[in-house]
């Protein structure tokens, strides 16, 4: 496989992978069907096996997948730092003790739209 062959399939799966995200998020928070969100898990899957392939990576390939993941591990250290702080004043803000955790879930789902957002914001950010 040639290298702007490897290029062209890795930047068509990474955004495979930002659609499915953006169609699994609204997908779990409305409770859509559950063929809705199978199909946008589906995808983000096999998207994200084809991003994990080392050997489809040349150096700006490997430029975004660092900006991507730097989004992501940021946004995690933000989400587990404040998620529950927020979720603890809006129960004392409405007066409401709901007894409910945050959903463990989403955590996982958080990650990967920000790995994403990062991805193609550094891929529109160098014009490509």
């Amino acid at each position: 496989m040639t290298p702007d062959k490897r290029a062209t399939l890795y930047l068509t799966s990474a955004h495979m992978g930002a659609i499915a995200t953006a169609i699994l998020i609204p997908a779990r928070a409305l409770d859509w069907p559950d063929f809705v969100q199978g199909l946008g898990l589906g995808v983000l899957l096999v998207s994200i096996v084809i991003l994990l392939r080392r050997k489809l990576r040349d150096e700006y390939i490997e430029g975004l997948w660092r900006t991507g993941t730097t989004y992501a591990f940021v946004t995690l250290v933000i989400w587990y730092l404040l998620a529950p702080f927020t979720h603890g004043v809006l129960d004392g803000l409405f007066d409401v003790d709901t007894g409910a955790s945050l959903p463990v879930d989403w955590t996982g789902l958080v990650a990967i739209a920000a790995f994403f957002v990062g991805f193609h914001r550094q891929w529109l950010a160098e014009g490509r």
